[in-house]
Parts: structure tokens; C-alpha cells; sequence
């Protein structure tokens, strides 16, 4: 969870070098269960990294956080892949476990400084689908 925050405290201070912040966000299903996508990031020119989280209405279920690292193909296409932290519980340690993630997003609707998109995540436990919005990706 240090490493979480560490991240994030370097993309705000990274935001102050000319690099355009963006975020994303939508309604999804992970499994067999509804979720939510929520991600913070950082845009130089068709390179992105960001970081976030993946959370299930079923609290049985566990919450993903991750960092990713991608790249903007034309105007339509983001591919990344990362690191998610897999947090199921606070008291039991040895149920949080680590794993890694690859996905890719399709930008369908453009608007003012925002995107409408579809995205899918890939990881060995979770399979997540999204549709949702972004805000200030693209230029």
C-alpha cells in the first residue's frame, strides 16, 4: 500500500512538468460481478502511465490496485499493462497477494476534452470489462 501512494505522489509532482492529467472512469463487470474502474494518469505525448483501481460491489470480492504503463495508438487505441495489487483483506495479510494485468481500451465517441470507451482487462484471476469515460487522454 506504500508503494501505492508513492506512485501516486510522483505522477502529481511528474503533472507540474508540462504533462497532461488525465482520468478515466466507468461502470463495469469483473467475473461474474459488477465493478467500478477509477484511474489517475499522466499523458507525454502517446506514452501513459497511470494508477488506480478496479472495486466489486460484493464485498467477498477483493479490491484491484494497480499501476499501468501504456500507449496511445492513433487516435482510438490504448494498450497497457501493469502491476495490481490484489487487496482482499486488512487484517489477514496472507490473503493480499500480487499478480500483473495486460488491457486495452477503444475510444469510440470524442467530446470536447473527453472520450467515451470500452475497455478490457486481462489478469490470471480477474477478467474485467468496462465501459466508460475518460477526460483529458486526448488532446
Amino acid at each position: 500500500m506504500k508503494r501505492f501512494f508513492a506512485i501516486i505522489t510522483v505522477f502529481i509532482c511528474l503533472t507540474s512538468q508540462g504533462q497532461h492529467l488525465y482520468t478515466s472512469f466507468g461502470p463495469g463487470m469483473t467475473g461474474k460481478y459488477l465493478s467500478g474502474e477509477l484511474q489517475l494518469g499522466i499523458r507525454t505525448n502517446n506514452a501513459t502511465i497511470s494508477a488506480g483501481y478496479i472495486s466489486m460491489i460484493d464485498n467477498s470480492q477483493p479490491s484491484l490496485f494497480n499501476a499501468r504503463a501504456g500507449y496511445i495508438i492513433g487516435d482510438r487505441l490504448h494498450l497497457y499493462a501493469g502491476y495490481v495489487w490484489v487487496h482482499k483483506s486488512n487484517e489477514n495479510k496472507e490473503m493480499n497477494s500480487k499478480t500483473w494485468s495486460i488491457g486495452g481500451a477503444y475510444h469510440f465517441m470524442h467530446y470536447d476534452r473527453g472520450t467515451f470507451f470500452v475497455s478490457g482487462n486481462y489478469s490470471p484471476r480477474f477478467v474485467t470489462a468496462t465501459i466508460g469515460m475518460s477526460y483529458n487522454l486526448f488532446k
